[in-house]
């Protein structure tokens, strides 16, 4: 996410212990994240992605 930070609440339906803000979490396959996040204003577009480099290049 990189301009919001956000809590993360769970993990694939388990609740999650630490609630610090954070802008990066690990998501495995066909994962689920609940986040709670509160969106600043910014004109324009923003884009989420992925570190992971074989996820950009499709590798």
């Amino acid at each position: 996410m990189h301009t919001n930070h956000f809590q993360l609440m769970s993990i694939n339906g388990r609740p999650h212990q630490g609630h610090g803000m954070q802008d990066v979490a690990n998501v495995s396959p066909k994962g689920r994240l609940v986040l709670r996040m509160r969106f600043k204003h910014y004109a324009g577009k923003t884009v989420t992605h992925c570190h992971i480099l074989n996820h950009g290049t499709g590798a």
